[in-house]
């Protein structure tokens, strides 16, 4: 294996590693704020954490993802975007554009598994795009408008980004 290789390899573990760590607490975090997480990481196990969180009945946390019940990687809209983009890269290579991105999630992404920016974004696509457009031809609107939500600064854009700079290595104009 090439030391390329290696490190898109690690690259890939590490967002599914990653993705699962955080999976069963991600909606505590964001629902009930950074003092909540805490307690029930507390009630849990040690801190700071050094395996997968534990699970605690009576809390609305995705028990399948938690140290002890975890059997596989589940789903995640992070790793979802990663496996989109490659799809994205295969199909357009260099000459992938802002349409083809925009109908690629409009065929490959399922709405409810986007959060934030890119729920508001393909809110908008929804909204204004043309029947058909997903299939072939123009939007029929200005596709940056996809991004002017209150979430356009949250962290999406840098976990869709991920990709194109583990192919692109030290190359970013790319």
């Amino acid at each position: 294996m090439s030391d390329i290789e290696a490190k898109i390899r690690s690259a890939w573990i590490g967002r599914i590693s990653g993705c699962q760590l955080g999976k069963p607490i991600e909606r505590m975090s964001m629902r009930d704020g950074h003092s909540a997480l805490h307690d029930y990481l507390s009630d849990v196990g040690p801190l700071p954490l050094r395996d997968y969180v534990g699970y605690k009945e009576g809390h609305d946390i995705q028990k399948e993802c938690c140290r002890g019940f975890l059997t596989r990687s589940e789903p995640d809209d992070d790793i979802n975007y990663s496996f989109l983009a490659l799809l994205m890269l295969e199909e357009h290579g260099r000459d992938l554009s802002t349409s083809d991105v925009a109908r690629a999630w409009l065929k490959r992404l399922p709405a409810a598994q986007t959060f934030t920016a890119e729920r508001a974004a393909y809110k908008v696509l929804m909204e204004r795009g043309k029947e058909w457009f997903p299939e072939t031809g123009n939007a029929g609107f200005d596709l940056s408008a996809c991004s002017d939500n209150p979430y356009n600064d949250w962290i999406g854009a840098q976990i869709r980004a991920d990709v194109y700079g583990w192919v692109c290595p030290g190359n970013p104009e790319l």
